[in-house]
Formats: structure tokens, sequence, C-alpha cells
């Protein structure tokens, strides 16, 4: 999975879920390279979101790239995550160490046509692309899910690529109710069978 999107549209949140998910759920060898210390933290212990996920720390930035090298051979990472791929070096090591480990990485970009045409992202998606998923924040909680190779194809033919599902995950207020609460006076029956006066809210839920 490929993560894409603008800064503070939430893609580091979102990744750290994915990670828990696969760490947790599938019983992975996953390791997160840390690019920036935002998906597991700067701490000695490891954000609890990743769950069950290992954490390499990036001391500097642009040996992210040995960073990722260094989780498969000494870890035997199954998966390794990564935020913000930026550098076409990054880019050539995800595509030459992915016979060895799936990779789920963000990376910055307004479109996927504008991401899919960045040169320093370029060995992600030629000659085919790496990342079987391509999952595009426009804001938190709206996301655009597509298959990148048919992106990728569509772009090289001149076409906006059409997103295979448009998920919206957004968390809803909650309803009002429709006019001024009735309230009513009831007796309950406890269960040492003492009669309670009490007064409830038709708009209660149980």
């Amino acid at each position: 999975m490929l993560i894409m999107g603008l800064a503070g549209k939430g893609k580091s949140t979102l990744l750290r879920d994915y990670i828990r998910i696969v760490a947790e759920k599938y019983d992975a060898n996953l390791t997160v390279v840390d690019t920036s210390n935002e998906v597991a933290g700067d701490g000695r212990t490891p954000h609890p979101g990743i769950g069950e996920a290992d954490r390499y720390f990036v001391p500097v930035k642009a040996e992210q790239h040995k960073v990722m090298l260094e989780a498969i051979a000494n870890n035997s990472a199954h998966y390794v995550a990564i935020d913000e791929v930026q550098t076409r070096l990054e880019a050539e090591t995800i595509r030459d160490l992915s016979v060895k480990a799936k990779f789920i990485a963000t990376t910055h970009g307004d479109s996927i046509t504008e991401i899919i045409g960045n040169k320093a992202l370029e060995p992600l998606f030629y000659p085919n692309a790496l990342f079987k998923w391509g999952l595009v924040v426009r804001e938190i909680g709206l996301y655009d899910l597509y298959d990148l190779q048919q992106a990728v194809q569509d772009v090289n033919a001149g076409r906006v690529p059409e997103p295979i599902e448009t998920i919206n995950a957004g968390i809803e207020e909650p309803r009002e109710p429709a006019g001024p609460a009735v309230y009513l006076d009831v007796e309950e029956i406890d269960p040492f069978g003492v009669t309670i006066a009490t007064t409830i809210s038709v708009f209660d839920k149980n």
C-alpha cells in the first residue's frame, strides 16, 4: 500500500493504524523505518499505536535507505513501513528490496497524477508499479483508492486515473433530538424487589 497526500491530512496516522493491523492481525514480522519519529515516537518505548511492530530510528534522513537495508538484513522483516519516501535513492532501494519484503509507505503529493509523474519516485512505478494499491488522502477521513498499475497506465496514456472506490470514513456529529425532551415518571423494581421512583427521558436509548 502506498499512502499519498499533502501534509497535515493524516497520512502518518493512517500508516500507524495500517502497521498495527498488519503486525497484530496477521502476525507479520513488520519493522517501521521511522523517518521523523512521527509514527512510533522518539521515546525508548515505541508508540502503542504500532502494536507489535518493531521500530528502527533514522538518525539522518539522507541515510534512510541504509536503515531499510538494516531492517531486512538484521531483523528479517517480512514487511517494512516507511513514512515519507521522497528521494530517488529511497525509491530505488524499495525497488531493489521488494524481492525480499513487502513495503507500506507514504509519500507527499497533491494528486496521483503528480506523484506518478514525480521523477524522484519513478522507480516505484516503472517498469511496473511496486505497490498493488494506492490510497490518496483527500481530507481527514476521505480517501480515494486506486489500482496503482492501472493508474500508471492511465497516466502514460494521457488519462486522469479514476479511483476504484472513494472511502468516506469521517465521524458524524451526534444528531440533536427532533424536539424537546419529554420526561416520564415511572417505577422500577430493583433485583431485591424494592420499588424505586425514577424519571427517564424518552430519548434514552436503553
